[in-house]
């Protein structure tokens, strides 16, 4: 079962989940966004610039990349350079993005988009259906597409200002889908006739900033678009700031060298005094954090080895250590708050046992080599993997903790053929609220994880009867019976460990409106921030 740990009082008003205020997420779609509001309704200090502090770099601006994983560390850019058929609330629902409505038709196998009109690309260029179709189509071929457009089948514009996608079969949560980092639509003319490369070191969507510039290990800069449909956003230039020091993120907030702080470290927050002018928000998020094995390659090769890390792993010391027990032990794959979670008791759980950690290993071929935990340097997957390492020495594992910036560790996960890693820690933000992506995602055969330069494992039948009975049963009690097992396969192969579930943070100094977490961790909409 989930183990909830004792928290401080502290950390408990931290768990307060936020209230969104988004439309409900019914089968019609109506309402409008921040977005639509306009800047007349945000406040207005004159302050018009932005600087916002990130521990890991976004560095891919491609949604439909066939060469780079897309990662939500990409998503304060992607999500405001670009933007999806829908948009995502805070509170977990949606509202219209790019589709001002839609309807779900024949019997859940037909989503009706009406695109809305007078939208245009930042090179001035009119959005057309004719976008929406093509960016659909290529998102559907990718690994990320692949993972999230569950039982796509085609998509075709009807008119002028309609795009109707077709399923092969009902899938609920495909509304997600049409949110997420597989839908961002680009201008068709242009990606064709200068390629992904060019495309993504000079991105152009429709969303409320233009992309300026990325200095490589340093930041990224974003400009207001001015003849935004939503209206010219308050604020107007923004600096994304990579911040590899974790002792030094929040002092850089406090010191106003820096605006807001993502995914801030919640143990440096909760030792803030009442004096300082720094402030934070949070929600639960679908993402969750666990340690993946090289299952090819290593040490974790062998089975033994992978079940001696299993139980050498206290996941209580790490939240601790990570979270201040902020958040959640997990035993499964998956985040509480995805539809179609399993019940507590319909999985198995592996407890903390150093002995039988030891004795595993004593039954591997373990011959004391190195064992590399490899994590993005200033994140709490750092602290964790520091954390991790001291267990696993204990138990008698080499184990070496290899920080590198996040350029190069999505590099070595997602490009590099070689596999020349033992394991990696990952904050996995999985687009989809929903089970079926984070069970596909990673261990899937036409998941990312599987589908990379480098596969750390070679999934199952088993699991893929699993994904497949799960995307077509309507039931969720019965989907999550069948994803209960699907985490009893990771638990019996030690693909993955499981570690702790996620909170989506924002920091700012108190001056900052509008600076909400979504359950998606990494979507901020900066057009709705205003000073």
């Amino acid at each position: 079962m989930k183990k909830f740990l004792s928290i401080t009082l502290a950390a408990a008003m931290l768990l307060s989940l936020l209230v969104g205020c988004g439309n409900d997420a019914n089968k019609d779609g109506q309402g409008s966004s921040a977005s639509d509001q306009g800047p007349e309704n945000q406040g207005s200090s004159g302050k018009t610039f932005l600087i916002v502090g990130t521990s890991k770099e976004p560095v891919n601006f491609y949604p439909i990349s066939t060469e780079y994983a897309i990662n939500m560390s990409d998503a304060p850019v992607n999500f405001n350079v670009y933007e999806a058929p829908l948009k995502l609330n805070p509170d977990g629902t949606y509202s219209p993005g790019l589709a001002e409505s839609w309807t779900i038709e024949d019997g859940g196998t037909s989503y009706v988009l009406k695109i809305r009109q007078g939208v245009t690309f930042h090179d001035g260029n009119p959005l057309t259906v004719e976008d929406v179709v093509w960016s659909m189509e290529q998102h559907a071929q990718d690994p990320n597409g692949k993972s999230l457009l569950i039982n796509f089948e085609s998509v075709e514009a009807v008119d002028e200002s309609t795009v109707v996608i077709h399923l092969s079969a009902p899938f609920a949560p495909f509304l997600g889908a049409l949110a997420s980092n597989a839908a961002l639509i680009l201008e068709k003319d242009l990606a064709e006739k200068i390629g992904e490369e060019a495309y993504s070191a000079a991105p152009v969507g429709t969303g409320p900033y233009t992309f300026v510039s990325r200095q490589s290990g340093d930041n990224v800069k974003l400009a207001a678009y001015e003849n935004y449909w939503g209206g010219a956003p308050a604020i107007k230039d923004i600096t994304i700031k990579v911040l590899t020091d974790v002792n030094s993120q929040v002092l850089s907030l406090e010191n106003g060298d820096i605006d807001a702080l993502l995914d801030a470290p919640i143990d440096q927050l909760l030792r803030l005094n009442e004096s300082s002018p720094v402030k934070y928000t949070t929600t639960r998020a679908s993402q969750l954090t666990y340690l993946t094995l090289n299952c090819k390659k290593g040490p974790a090769a062998d089975i033994n080895f992978r079940r001696a890390v299993q139980y050498g792993i206290n996941k209580e010391d790490v939240v601790i250590g990570t979270y201040e027990g902020a958040v959640n032990v997990l035993d499964t794959p998956l985040s509480p708050i995805l539809t179609a979670y399993p019940e507590e008791g319909s999985y198995q759980v592996i407890p903390y046992d150093p002995e039988q950690a030891k004795a595993y290993l004593a039954e591997s071929n373990y011959a004391g080599e190195e064992f590399t935990i490899i994590v993005p340097s200033g994140t709490k997957e750092e602290t964790a993997a520091q954390i991790i390492q001291g267990q696993l020495i204990a138990i008698g594992i080499n184990c070496v903790v290899n920080a590198v910036d996040n350029a190069t560790y999505m590099g070595t996960i997602f490009q590099d053929p070689s596999g020349n890693w033992g394991s990696n820690i990952r904050a996995n933000g999985n687009s989809s609220i929903d089970a079926d992506g984070s069970m596909n995602t990673p261990f899937g055969r036409t998941g990312r994880a599987l589908m990379s330069a480098f596969a750390p494992h070679n999934g199952s039948d088993e699991m893929e009867e699993v994904i497949a009975k799960g995307r077509a049963e309507t039931d969720e009690a019965a989907r999550a019976k069948l994803y209960a097992r699907g985490c009893d396969i990771v638990a019996e192969e030690v693909w993955a460990i499981p570690l702790y579930d996620g909170l989506s943070i924002v920091a700012y100094n108190g001056g900052l409106q509008g600076a909400e977490p979504r359950p998606l961790a990494g979507i901020f909409y900066f057009n709705e921030w205003s000073f």
